[in-house]
């Protein structure tokens, strides 16, 4: 059995170059599509690079010379897979040492016109959505909410993965990602009720059963479409839904406007990171919490400054709570680092390893958002945390401490461990 990482439910806390030459015998390499910083793409095939200048050609055989200071992480990382062994010298590294990583999705140039608000209708059980559309994304939305936010922020978190990530733009091909944003009061509560039939028809009786148990508290959830719906709407076969409030509800539900609203984006950046490691194994735990809980608390940080997210708990009784981090969402870094520095707690790595969504302490929270905020920190952690979600695509599970360290180039997990914490202590964490 085999699907995307699984997120636990989350909650809404209310509180406080040189020439490429190619040889006769080498493959041509496909078309791919090519992003810069400030969010411009083209769909075109490496043809060379020319010291600072790669030169690519366009489906209308076009040659177009672009800067590579201007391509995006993934880019360059596609170039040095390519590049045959004997040219690699020559070709330009990434940045190295203490560099200002970039935030592709704060850096972009949006564009509102690439939003089409009313595009329609679509039914999914008895609710039926207006939809608004983007390049990437299928919003779907309850009367008398507005969906012009979040289908920027998505369009923005995009444009952030893709940046550094090479293979990503690629998974979507010409299909686009649903967001429901479903009224707390109304749709919500009827896709619950309409997802729980579908998952004991299909003999998922335990998944429906926690969902039941889970649902009055849930903020948001994957939920995967009947396929025939997602075929013929040109949808990708799982959709982020979200709760929301609507006008004149009771309040149950993300109220928050603007664009960079905190659990939005917790949400939505987890679910890309999600569909570009692939499917998991349902039987493989061991990681996920610490890589793909950790990395969605990461985004919201870094990119809105706090966070207002919680996790859904499920204990043995069957009984659902809601648990957090810190009280203070804006203070994670200097916390963590407080409550280690006094001996208070001694991270591990490899119990963070095992650590669960559904008994995670609020210390663990801020572990695993520190352990991928370290992961994530340098150029060449970049390349290779991407190398990691490729490889955790291709196994359907996350690699072991040791495993992951060879990655990162390093010699086995305590070594890993050691190099994490002590830059958790540096002037870096922050």
């Amino acid at each position: 059995m085999m699907n995307r990482p699984h997120f636990p439910a989350r909650s809404l806390l209310l509180a406080g170059a040189a020439l490429l030459c190619l040889s006769p015998l080498a493959p041509a390499l496909e078309p791919r599509t090519w992003i810069s910083l400030d969010g411009r793409t083209i769909d075109a095939e490496l043809v060379k690079t020319d010291g600072l200048i790669v030169e690519l050609k366009d489906k209308e055989g076009r040659t177009l010379k672009v800067p590579k200071l201007s391509l995006s992480f993934g880019d360059l990382d596609y170039i040095a897979e390519y590049a045959p062994e004997e040219k690699r010298n020559n070709l330009s590294p990434k940045p190295t040492g203490k560099v200002k990583i970039p935030q592709p999705a704060k850096e972009m140039k949006f564009s509102p016109k690439v939003i089409k608000k009313d595009a329609g209708e679509l039914k999914i059980g008895q609710a039926t959505f207006r939809v608004c559309e983007t390049p990437h994304f299928k919003v779907l939305y309850s009367k008398g909410l507005d969906p012009m936010d979040t289908a920027e922020l998505a369009e923005r978190l995009w444009h952030d993965t893709a940046f550094f990530h090479a293979s990503f733009a690629g998974k979507f091909k010409d299909r686009r990602m649903a967001l429901i944003l479903a009224d707390g009061d109304k749709e919500f509560p009827a896709l619950g009720e309409w997802y729980g039939e579908i998952l004991n028809a299909s003999g998922n009786t335990k998944i429906a059963d926690d969902l039941a148990r889970t649902w009055p508290l849930t903020g948001s959830t994957n939920i995967s479409l009947p396929a025939e719906m997602a075929a013929d709407n040109g949808l990708l076969a799982e959709a982020t839904l979200i709760r929301s409030a609507g006008r004149g509800s009771t309040g149950k539900g993300d109220n928050a406007k603007g664009v960079w609203a905190s659990f939005r984006t917790h949400v939505i950046a987890g679910d890309l990171m999600g569909l570009q490691a692939g499917g998991l194994s349902n039987f493989a735990k061991e990681g996920r919490f610490a890589i793909f809980t950790g990395h969605s608390y990461f985004k919201e940080i870094e990119l809105t400054g706090e966070t207002l997210t919680g996790i859904i708990q499920k204990d043995t009784s069957k009984k659902a709570s809601t648990a957090g981090g810190y009280d203070n969402g804006k203070n994670w870094a200097p916390e963590l680092k407080r409550r280690i520095r006094k001996g208070d707690l001694k991270p591990s790595l490899s119990v963070l390893f095992a650590s669960d969504s559904n008994d995670a302490k609020p210390d663990d929270l801020a572990l695993a958002y520190s352990f991928s905020r370290f992961l994530q920190s340098t150029p060449e952690r970049h390349s290779a945390y991407s190398k990691l979600m490729e490889r955790i695509s291709t196994s359907r599970q996350v690699p072991d401490t040791d495993s992951i360290a060879k990655v990162f180039g390093l010699d086995d997990g305590a070594a890993l461990e050691k190099a994490w914490l002590a830059w958790v202590d540096s002037g870096d964490f922050r």
